[in-house]
């Protein structure tokens, strides 16, 4: 996969804040478990709101990759279980939306569970109204399958 600079600077920020208990694999996606589950709770209606596996990721990503452009993310905390498989990471990133030149700064908290050194789920909590605001309230058509 040819990465955004977005899932570059994600996946960096995940490898500086876990790199003990992940095994880095290529691009983002590549920390995950070929089988891996991704979820947005706050997905709005019609959107997006569970990735599974390694090629309905690989889709999503790549419309994300062409509507976000992202100057960097900013780590704030990282809370780790007593058995170090669950990771939960606070950031903020700023950046634009492509389309429409609109400003793209958004506050994350991601729960993250681990094995065998790849993530095997990652719950990914946001606020939709950025989303909502930046694309003009056409985000259905930009990032629903």
């Amino acid at each position: 996969m040819s990465e955004s600079k977005t899932f570059f600077y994600l996946r960096e920020l995940i490898l500086r804040e876990l790199g003990d208990i992940l095994t880095p694999g290529e691009g983002f996606i590549g920390l995950f478990d070929k089988n891996g589950v991704m979820e947005f709770p706050y997905a709005p209606e019609g959107g997006v709101a569970k990735l599974e596996g390694e090629q309905e990721m690989l889709e999503y990503f790549a419309k994300v990759g062409d509507l976000l452009d992202i100057d960097e993310f900013i780590h704030d905390h990282t809370y780790l279980t007593a058995d170090q498989q669950t990771a939960i990471l606070e950031f903020h990133c700023h950046g634009k939306f492509i389309p429409t030149g609109a400003p793209y700064n958004q506050k994350y908290i991601s729960v993250i569970s681990i094995a065998d050194g790849k993530i095997t789920h990652y719950k990914d909590y946001w606020n939709p109204e950025v989303i909502q605001k930046g694309l003009e309230d056409n985000w259905e058509t930009k990032l629903s399958d």
